[in-house]
């Protein structure tokens, strides 16, 4: 019975923290280039960041993500740098992500054919 409750309570509390901006934004009549929305905007990034983070540095140990000759991590660093270029050039999100699936198969079926 204790879980059910703590499932509720912690579904409840996911509900009420995803509808407020929702609730709070429509009864405000704010403009397009509001700061709200600019901050919402850098919103999408900022989760995008925190995956390729964790994707690009694994290793919680504090030991050198490079070290090693791990060409499996230079190849991170390249897909990475080329996405940063990538996103430079192309400001949809979706593109900028698409791109990256190519990039890092192409990098890969590289690595993999040549070594």
């Amino acid at each position: 019975m204790y879980t059910w409750c703590l499932i509720i309570v912690a579904a409840l509390i996911s509900f009420l923290l995803r509808i407020a901006p929702f609730v709070l934004l429509k009864k405000s009549k704010l403009s397009a280039d509001h700061v709200i929305f600019e901050y919402l905007n850098y919103v999408v990034y900022t989760i995008m960041g925190c995956i390729i983070y964790v994707a690009a540095f694994p290793k919680a140990n504090g030991s050198s993500w490079l070290g090693g000759g791990d060409t499996l991590a230079w190849l991170k660093v390249g897909v990475l740098v080329a996405i940063f270029a990538l996103a430079c050039r192309f400001k949809h999100m979706l593109v900028n992500v698409i791109l990256g699936i190519l990039v890092y198969a192409v990098l890969l079926y590289a690595l993999l054919a040549f070594s």
